[in-house]
């Protein structure tokens, strides 16, 4: 059996999981970052992209927004903007911001809103793979 860490991910509106894992596979914005219990302390900025986590030997995957994340102590503890599962997403309403942004994209004037614009296309699709994998 696999050793096991702490891990808490946090949005601003609730604790999205707190409990044992094996392992987290998740987006940094230098590529995929994964840790196993152990690991050296570190703090790395994470991306918008599926979270995958091992618990008890099965893999579940979740849908984030960007954040930041803290190794230390056999703990990993993520701040990120919002998290789902897959169960969780409305898909009318993540199809409704897909359309959304694709919209904005088309009259953007600013490289500000074209980087908005672009971060919302990233999540609406995310949101939207993940939920059709489920379905």
């Amino acid at each position: 059996m696999a050793e096991n860490f702490k891990l808490e991910i946090i949005t601003p509106y609730r604790v999205f999981f707190s409990g044992e894992t094996e392992t987290l596979v998740v987006s940094s914005l230098d590529g995929e970052l994964g840790i196993l219990a152990n690991h050296e302390p570190i703090v790395a900025a994470t991306d918008i992209g599926p979270a995958r986590i091992k618990i008890d030997g099965v893999w579940r995957e979740a849908a984030m927004a960007d954040g930041f994340l803290e190794v230390e102590d056999n703990k990993v503890t993520m701040l990120v903007g919002s998290a789902e599962w897959p169960e969780e997403i409305d898909v009318t309403r993540a199809q409704k911001s897909l359309a959304r942004a694709e919209e904005r994209l088309k009259d953007v004037s600013m490289p500000w809103e074209q980087t908005r614009a672009t971060r919302a296309l990233r999540r609406a699709r995310l949101r939207l793979a993940l939920a059709q994998k489920t379905e």
